[in-house]
């Protein structure tokens, strides 16, 4: 339904009460929130989007700024100023040498997921075909394909049964523009099994 379209002359005659910013959402809120680095960059994009604002009558670059700093604001009051900082510095670390030196492995990350889900996750069981089809997918779905696995992983009942009438049937995943993935749950033996992938999206050129 679209939305009504707003008089904002009503704001002048007291029709409509005037919009007012929680307190944590103001220019000064969000300012006083900034690590003080970070403080005056706030400022001077403040600054110029008000400036651009009196010239065209457009306050979308000032709702954009304050939007994008209340973001910051609040990342930097849920881990703390110094945490933050520690924060910041580490990327910036990380992205001039190409190294994390506190890094774990990806393999320690998993065993411990996959502890927590041992006893909820399923066992894929891709059919030989489902392997060709994935082989021949275009490299912009790659990556949609490989969030949607995760739900046949975790929660196979998620998945669209394909005759209603029938629980223990077949089930559809969606993914991208174009892509369908059809499988099938043993419950018993923990076991998803894919049977069909198909992708109608665009191709790579």
């Amino acid at each position: 339904m679209a939305a009504e379209a707003v008089d904002y002359d009503d704001y002048y005659d007291g029709t409509l009460p005037v919009p007012v910013f929680p307190p944590e959402a103001t220019p000064i809120g969000i300012r006083d929130a900034l690590i003080e680095e970070e403080r005056g960059e706030f400022v001077r994009a403040y600054r110029e989007a008000m400036t651009e604002a009196t010239q065209t009558f457009n306050l979308d670059p000032v709702l954009t700024v304050l939007r994008n700093y209340r973001h910051i604001a609040a990342v930097t009051e849920e881990h703390g100023p110094e945490a933050y900082r520690g924060l910041l510095a580490k990327a910036a670390e990380i992205a001039r040498t190409g190294e994390n030196p506190d890094a774990s492995t990806e393999d320690d990350m998993m065993a411990l997921i996959n502890n927590g889900l041992g006893r909820q996750m399923y066992r894929i069981v891709p059919d030989a075909e489902v392997i060709d089809q994935i082989a021949a997918l275009p490299a912009k779905a790659l990556p949609l394909f490989a969030e949607t696995i995760e739900v046949p992983r975790l929660v196979p009942k998620n998945g669209s049964l394909l005759h209603s009438a029938n629980p223990d049937g077949l089930r559809e995943v969606f993914f991208g523009p174009g892509g369908k993935l059809t499988y099938l749950v043993l419950e018993d033996q923990r076991e998803v099994h894919l049977l069909r992938l198909v992708w109608a999206g665009e191709v790579d050129s």
